[in-house]
């Protein structure tokens, strides 16, 4: 809801994390300050350990300014003694957002000149630790599906795929089988000129303030997950969003007679948002899309086959 407010609460991460290293977007960090803890902490976000708390209003403007006062650095003269110290104390901030409220989605520009911790003196001095490439910053994504369409299709396969769902940041992905192609081809020698996958999107008034993803993906459900089509490329596999259709279109014509005629195990293939892509790839862009199903009689996704018969 871009109209109601957020509180942005910050945690001390208890644990060291490397710019070098992999993690993945479910990646739990312990959480604790190690100046008022015995032990390493640990995962919950226990409101007795936040080091700041703020709200975010509409009205706030692209910057959040998050004051830790006293919090981080008490009278302990050693832990600011070299940067090892330093660093023993400050491994790294956890920021988000209270739960209990309607939710919304904001981007943190870690490139940006203006992201930054100031370290203010008690003179007129300061100090700025650059936030930038060089730095670790993981995202990590929970969701809950709790109340909506998604969560009824998850709990009972007969609910039905009139409207399937597609979500960066690790979320739903869609499932696409073709079971009844071998035997439409199985009385015919055919060769297969091109396969289509037409994938349109539902327009139901939000598509302004939630949009489509620039581009969907498909990966194979079976151990190869790569198909042979995007060996030919982008411009030739497709999957870019064209705003005029509201459509994702693909093709896949390798993959198909890799199926009928070169044993290819009919696994069905993924879609999914990508996330090879530094602006709006899934880990750094909340959109997703609403897309027809196989049994939507308006917007339902589509294999166009153009063959010739031999």
């Amino acid at each position: 809801d871009p109209l109601t407010a957020q509180t942005v609460k910050v945690y001390l991460v208890a644990e060291t994390f490397f710019s070098s290293s992999l993690y993945y977007s479910n990646k739990k960090f312990k959480l604790g300050n190690p100046q008022i803890e015995d032990d390493e902490g640990d995962y919950d976000l226990d409101p007795s350990k936040e080091i700041a708390s703020v709200s975010l209003k509409p009205e706030s403007g692209d910057t959040i300014k998050i004051k830790f006062n006293d919090v981080l650095f008490g009278p302990e003269d050693s832990l600011l003694v070299n940067n090892n110290a330093f660093q023993s104390l400050i491994r790294g901030f956890y920021i988000t957002t209270d739960t209990t409220n309607p939710g919304g989605i904001f981007y943190l520009d870690f490139l940006s000149p203006a992201t930054k911790l100031t370290l203010y003196y008690n003179d007129s001095l300061s100090f700025d630790f650059k936030i930038n490439s060089a730095s670790a910053t993981i995202n990590h994504f929970e969701h809950s599906y709790s109340g909506t369409e998604v969560e009824s299709q998850l709990n009972d396969s007969t609910v039905g795929d009139s409207l399937v769902y597609v979500q960066a940041m690790a979320g739903v992905k869609t499932k696409i089988n073709f079971p009844f192609l071998s035997e439409w081809a199985k009385n015919e020698n055919i060769a297969i000129n091109k396969a289509e996958l037409v994938i349109t999107v539902l327009d139901g008034g939000t598509l302004l303030t939630h949009p489509s993803p620039e581009a969907l993906f498909l990966l194979g459900a079976g151990a190869n997950p790569l198909t042979n089509d995007l060996l030919e490329g982008v411009s030739y596999f497709g999957g870019t969003y064209d705003l005029a259709s509201k459509q994702y279109k693909f093709n896949i014509a390798r993959h198909i007679h890799e199926i009928l005629y070169q044993g290819l195990p009919n696994d069905g293939l993924f879609l999914i948002v990508p996330n090879n892509f530094l602006v709006t790839g899934s880990v750094v862009s909340a959109n997703r899309a609403v897309i027809g199903g196989g049994s939507n009689s308006s917007i339902r996704m589509k294999l166009n086959l153009t063959y010739t018969v031999l």
